[in-house]
């Protein structure tokens, strides 16, 4: 066949967007004698379409003189991207469809142009760059592999649409002719090459790491020799300047050397980085930031990191212990105009630690690590662990805080795990994500907490339960139990005090609080909707342990789903009957008011399918008349209305009130039967 444009060379994973096949009318046209031997070719771009519509087919040629293309037969299909052969009477077209990513078959009879089989082709091994056919019928060409990632010179059978090879070749040929000697000659693209002469801008280093000694603060910061230039060019001998930050210090200038060694100041806690730029005389490369580094005096709990800047980095370790160049970094918009820190997605699966600075802990004390984590969803599981260690190092996390855990939360959810350690030491605490790359996408960090507790101070309330207003007030009572025990088992004697908490604030606190003893709080200040409260305990060792969280649905709710929905007929009147509604969806408040007009004016809608003036028209139109009863199971809510409908409505009536009312009843429960009113008698700790 003759040689096709470059587009249709390409491999079938860079192939350009098909038009997806549509049924056209082929059509057979008298044709003019073509200049010299006639040549026929697969037409699919041409100046002559009307309106650029293409006119996929084939055309025959002269193979001498000027070329004028004369048509043959055209159809939709007629799209030999893949290219095809004649054998016989016998039109061969393969075409690769690459929105489906799969490979067609079309065979058409060359005398009159109709398609008489159409296949689907399981893999590659038909599509060939040019194909040539001897004059025993046999097709050779040039053929991807079955997978696509390889060229091989093949003989290729359309009739059992199979092929053989050859051998390996190693270009794309896109013209191939084979003589009556059975000689195959082939003609390759050109092959261009660029060469930069002259002295070229240096590329910028390379594997720039820094590594202290966190005793002494000793650093070697070491990289990766540039010996070429930005284009590929001559560069000379490269000296390299290095310079470390925040205080813009230059550690070393125009040096030989692969690496530098630095000492760094004590006093506070300080997150360095270091940068270096390969020079060559006058020619600079970029400068290249290095992992980031701390130094200085331990730090004592509680500890906080809110990541509210790119400088809150500075203080921590990250280590890329896969090297592949993804790891964690700041974000400065989670989503909710928060800056968090974060790790994307990857090539291989992670291996990434985000290590916290020294931290002082001693024993005797709990230690409370909170933060908080979140991800792009169901559809990317991340997995995150968490550990501590003597040294910021990977080798050095062997103590076990949080196991490996998969999240799958779209919203940030909070985590917190307690830590205690048998005797003083310095630690390091690392959060190490392990995510696959064949599903993670992004996973974000935020709000990081160490915070240290007595381990006299007292263990957790016990006994805690929430009880709301029944009268749809904003009130909550909140039932607790005051520990009896610290949180080393000891026995409590002395009075506490005690924080109660709503959705994560302080709302109030109590003083002499007896261990044991019962007690309770009236919230009068709660939101509409769902409150979640804990208890904290503190006495003169410190905080203690914070209870487990309980909710209490607060205020006005929607009524629930009203149930056992039953329905008779007695000649003409439809009795509908429903269970009384009692509580709303949330288990909370249900609104009271009236729901008999609802349902009538609900039932009269569903009943004419639209509106009032179907109402009006039903009945004319279908001369009947139905008398349609509601009345709910309490005597004394009885209710009943008339209407016009059809016996079949009954049944879409039964579907309405049981999947389509509760929403349109959100407003409405006066047939239901109205809850009692208990009014909470008013603020403050009451011991029971």
């Amino acid at each position: 066949m003759p040689s096709q444009t470059n587009a249709q060379q390409a491999r079938p994973k860079g192939m350009p967007h098909l038009l997806k096949p549509h049924n056209s009318t082929l059509m057979l046209k008298a044709q003019k004698v073509p200049l010299g031997r006639e040549q026929w070719g697969n037409v699919v771009k041409s100046t002559r379409w009307d309106n650029g519509m293409p006119e996929y087919g084939f055309y025959s040629f002269g193979a001498s003189g000027s070329i004028d293309i004369n048509e043959l037969f055209t159809d939709d299909n007629m799209y030999a991207n893949a290219s095809g052969a004649m054998v016989g009477n016998r039109l061969n077209v393969i075409r690769y469809n690459r929105e489906q990513n799969v490979m067609y078959h079309y065979l058409y009879n060359a005398t009159t142009g109709e398609c008489e089989d159409v296949s689907y082709l399981t893999d590659f091994s038909m599509w060939a760059t040019e194909t040539a056919v001897s004059a025993d019928n046999k097709v050779y060409g040039v053929f991807f592999t079955g997978d696509a990632e390889g060229t091989e010179l093949g003989i290729a059978d359309y009739a059992n649409e199979t092929r053989t090879a050859i051998g390996t070749v190693s270009r794309y040929y896109v013209a191939l002719g084979i003589t009556k000697d059975n000689v195959l000659y082939g003609n390759g693209p050109k092959a261009y090459v660029n060469s930069f002469i002259g002295d070229d801008i240096p590329l910028k280093p390379t594997n720039v790491k820094a590594t202290v000694d966190i005793k002494t603060g000793k650093v070697n910061l070491s990289w990766t020799a540039v010996t070429k230039g930005i284009n590929g060019g001559y560069v000379g001998d490269m000296k390299y300047n290095v310079v470390r930050y925040p205080d813009n210090k230059a550690i070393a200038t125009a040096t030989a050397a692969t690496s530098v060694s630095d000492m760094l100041p004590g006093g506070d806690l300080t997150g360095y980085y270091y940068t270096v730029q390969a020079i060559s005389g006058q020619r600079k490369s970029e400068s290249v930031k290095s992992n980031s580094i701390s130094f200085g005096d331990v730090l004592e709990p509680p500890y906080y990191q809110n990541f509210e800047n790119a400088n809150s980095m500075n203080t921590l370790t990250v280590l890329d212990e896969n090297n592949d160049g993804t790891t964690w970094q700041f974000l400065e918009d989670d989503g909710s105009n928060q800056s968090a820190v974060s790790i994307s997605y990857a090539e291989v699966d992670h291996d990434d630690w985000l290590v916290l600075p020294a931290l002082n802990l001693k024993a005797g004390v709990l230690y409370n690590l909170s933060y908080r984590v979140a991800t792009q969803g169901t559809s990317y599981p991340e997995e995150l662990e968490v550990k501590y260690g003597a040294e910021p190092t990977a080798a050095a996390m062997i103590h076990e805080v949080v196991s490996k855990t998969e999240y799958t939360n779209q919203d940030y959810v909070t985590v917190k795990k307690e830590i205690v350690v048998d005797k003083d030491q310095v630690a390091y605490i690392g959060f190490h994500c392990t995510s696959s790359a064949d599903w993670c996408y992004q996973l974000v960090l935020n709000n990081i907490s160490v915070v240290g507790n007595s381990l006299k101070a007292p263990d957790a309330i016990t006994e805690i339960s929430t009880t709301a207003a029944t009268d749809g007030s904003l009130k909550v009572r909140i039932d607790f139990t005051a520990p009896s025990k610290a949180i080393d088992g000891t026995k409590l004697t002395s009075d506490m005090e005690m924080k109660i908490v709503r959705d994560g604030e302080v709302i109030q606190e109590m003083g002499a609080i007896e261990p044991g003893q019962k007690y309770y709080y009236l919230d009068n200040y709660a939101q509409n909707g769902y409150n979640y409260y804990s208890v904290i305990a503190s006495n003169d060792e410190g905080v203690g342990r914070e209870s487990k969280v309980v909710e209490a649905y607060v205020g006005e709710d929607t009524p629930a789903k009203v149930q056992n929905i039953k329905y008779s007929v007695d000649n003409d009147v439809i009795t509908l009957t429903w269970d009384p509604v009692t509580t709303g969806q949330h288990g909370g408040y249900r609104v009271a008011r009236s729901l008999h007009s609802a349902l009538c004016r609900a039932s009269l809608l569903m009943a004419t399918v639209a509106a009032p003036a179907m109402y009006r028209l039903l009945p004319r139109m279908l001369r009947c008349s139905v008398r349609v009863r509601f009345r709910s199971r309490a005597p004394q809510t009885r209710r009943s209305c008339s209407l016009r409908s059809l016996h079949w409505l009954t049944p879409m009536a039964r579907w309405w009130f049981t999947y389509a009312s509760p929403t349109s009843l959100r407003s409405s429960s006066a047939l239901s039967t109205t809850a009692s009113s208990t009014i909470l008698p008013r603020i403050g700790a009451q011991r029971l």
